[in-house]
């Protein structure tokens, strides 16, 4: 595909972003509810740390453990013919602490166990929660905190990717646990342009599902396009401010390349369309 091409086929599912966020926004006007001074939280859900879950009556929602390690940030080789400038260069990344990151997308389930109420266009408890932009994501996980007096967050992008891709455990494939894309993600070629259930596909080499496809995944990093060196780098973090954040992993309805492990996209911490969720994470 020529350049010119790619960016005329990339501008057009911008748009295509731009209008599921429109029709969030419209259908669903309590999406962004305003904060309340001494909100007094009732709520049931409760961490179990035998079971590394959240769990509330009639439902849970587990996590799994990543072990720290050294891994390579960006394309593997697999993905080198198909990488985007903005997805390099790639270089060593250490992790140097375990964290537990959500075996699946929050679901409208938890999300409901927790908020109270539900932002999703497409409604169902074991669908993922979606309609949710970063500011709201960050609205969720303070809640939670409250609630259950631990530190939730969402991944920082390099937690995303070393999760995504497998941890310690990794075979080196295209996506996230498989080099079959329609084994393990609900994209724009099989998904019939709607969002599905979790843990539906095979899961990756931690047992994690849908990094790949489903909904897009909220990272706590600013994005700043290009990474800036191929040095190591420990622990790493973007918090200098910028227009966007970073999100992960492609949605329903996009196209496959955007399932890669490596591929990166911005948008606005105020936007969140029908396509965009988050996964968390306790470190």
């Amino acid at each position: 595909m020529s350049n010119t091409a790619f960016k005329v086929l990339f501008f057009a599912a911008a748009l295509v972003s731009v209008a599921a966020v429109v029709s969030c926004n419209r259908s669903k006007k309590s999406a962004e509810p305003a904060a309340e001074e001494e909100e007094v939280i009732v709520s049931d859900v409760k961490y179990n740390s035998e079971t590394g879950s959240l769990e509330w009556p009639g439902g849970s929602y587990r996590l799994i453990t990543v072990e720290p390690g050294t891994f390579t940030m960006g394309p593997n080789a697999k993905q080198e013919a198909d990488a985007r400038d903005w997805e390099k260069p790639a270089h060593q990344v250490t992790l140097t602490k375990s964290y537990m990151i959500g075996e699946t997308e929050v679901t409208q389930e938890l999300w409901v166990a927790v908020m109270g109420e539900n932002p999703s266009m497409t409604e169902g408890e074991n669908l993922p929660v979606e309609c949710v932009s970063w500011n709201l994501s960050h609205e969720f996980i303070a809640r939670l905190n409250k609630i259950t007096g631990l530190a939730f967050s969402l991944p920082s992008e390099a937690q995303w990717e070393f999760a995504a891709m497998g941890g310690n455990l990794s075979q080196g494939c295209m996506y996230p646990g498989s080099d079959n894309l329609d084994e393990v993600a609900w994209y724009q070629d099989n998904s019939g342009n709607t969002v599905h259930p979790v843990a539906q596909k095979k899961p990756n080499e931690l047992g994690i599902y849908d990094m790949a496809g489903n909904v897009w995944e909220w990272c706590e990093d600013y994005y700043r396009g290009a990474y800036p060196s191929a040095e190591l780098q420990t622990d790493p973090l973007e918090t200098a401010k910028s227009d966007n954040i970073i999100r992960r992993g492609g949605c329903w309805g996009g196209f496959a390349y955007f399932c890669r492990h490596s591929f990166r996209a911005g948008l606005g911490p105020s936007l969140g369309g029908n396509n965009c969720g988050l996964r968390i994470v306790l470190n």
